[in-house]
């Protein structure tokens, strides 16, 4: 297994909400079996927020699976997070510099 890390966007409600603080550790926990949520970290202040998990998995599929899943999850029983759309959940692409 090795550890990925996978972006979930999300676009606010029309109001413009902001996660709430503890939206990282609620997604973290929601993560389902096994995935094994290594660190959880929000980024709040882009055009959309960003909930960053770096999860181990057997594959970038599966671990993008999983972050979907544990954002649906966490949206599902939460009403605070349940106001933002998930827009998609995918390792971002890095641009190293020379």
């Amino acid at each position: 297994m090795r550890v990925y890390l996978i972006h979930i966007h999300l676009l606010p409600d029309a109001a413009g909400a902001s996660l709430p603080a503890d939206a990282g550790l609620a997604v973290a926990r929601a993560a389902p079996e096994p995935a094994a949520v290594e660190l959880a970290v929000v980024h709040d202040g882009a055009a959309h927020p960003v909930v960053a998990l770096y999860l181990r998995s057997g594959s970038l599929r599966q671990a993008e699976e999983e972050a979907r899943s544990a954002w649906l999850n966490a949206a599902a029983s939460r009403p605070d997070l349940s106001v933002f759309i998930l827009l998609r959940a995918e390792m971002p692409l890095l641009r190293l510099d020379d």
